[in-house]
């Protein structure tokens, strides 16, 4: 069955390649559903490495075909299900068209890559050190 399933996602990644979204979107979509029921990697992960990449490209496919939601969708299913390589999800030229949308793009980026720096939590202690006064331009 596993063997079954990585020649479905060669066959749907080389209908993506050929430009063949409709196509390539059916196949990933069938390789996500044949993800093993109970599967329980040695880290623990719940995803296996397959079920990452195909709903990632998933969400590709959609943002090939202009369906902006759907592939934000997508996309937030590949990070929730473990694919973490958010330097490829920012530069990805296939995800251009997810990213157009600026506020919802990143509100699913937030959800996963949190910054080192939380500008947020920075502002809030700079606030609580500033023990009453009123903020100075410099202090923002």
């Amino acid at each position: 069955m596993n063997e079954e399933r990585v020649a479905l996602f060669d066959s749907a990644l080389a209908q993506f390649n050929k430009k063949e979204f409709e196509a390539a979107l059916i196949d990933f979509e069938t390789v996500i559903a044949m993800e093993p029921a109970k599967y329980l990697s040695d880290t623990f992960s719940r995803f296996t490495p397959v079920f990452k990449a195909a709903q990632y490209n998933v969400a590709c496919c959609y943002a090939a075909v202009g369906q902006v939601a759907p592939g934000l969708e997508a996309l937030e299913a590949a990070m929730g299900a473990g694919f973490e390589d958010y330097s490829k999800i920012r530069s990805d030229s296939n995800l251009a068209p997810l990213r157009s949308d600026k506020k919802a793009f990143d509100a699913v980026m937030r959800k996963y890559d949190e910054p080192i720096i939380n500008e947020a939590a920075v502002k809030a202690l700079k606030n609580l050190f500033l023990f009453g006064r009123k903020p100075d331009d410099d202090d923002e």
